[in-house]
């Protein structure tokens, strides 16, 4: 019996078949980031409650990092202090998911919003572990 010959189209095409199932980036950025949702309760603000860090030792880091998602394995991508405030947004085991900026005002999370969502307003979102963060109000 003779042996198969692949032509180079067949041969490029499983080549980049291969590459594609190797690769795969989508999937591999979307396991760096877990977006903070916001809203669902057509009666409730899109962050329900209000936040402060505290607890973190002067002679440690100093600071309080915040994540790209519930858990020590994602990247941080920014740091709070003590006495900043945020807002409580989402909730994933020990992890908050919360919403931060200079002006809270303007973070526009504290108005109903019908449709659960992941937060896309003018503040900063990330994830940092309750253990740093005090519950004010809410």
């Amino acid at each position: 019996m003779g042996s198969a010959i692949v032509g180079p189209g067949l041969f490029c095409s499983l080549v980049v078949a291969s590459v594609g199932a190797i690769g795969a980036p989508a999937s591999a950025s979307s396991a760096r980031n877990a977006p903070v949702m916001v809203g669902g309760e057509p009666t409730s603000d899109a962050c329900p409650s209000q936040g402060v860090v505290r607890g973190l030792s002067p002679g440690g880091s100093g600071y309080l990092a915040v994540r790209s998602g519930p858990g020590r394995h994602f990247p941080m991508i920014d740091r709070l202090r003590n006495g900043d405030s945020v807002y409580f947004c989402d909730e994933r085991g020990d992890w908050i998911g919360i919403v931060y900026g200079p002006d809270p005002t303007i973070c526009g999370v504290s108005a109903p919003l019908v449709e659960r969502q992941p937060y896309a307003g003018a503040c900063q979102s990330g994830w940092a572990h309750r253990k740093w963060l005090a519950l004010v109000a809410g």
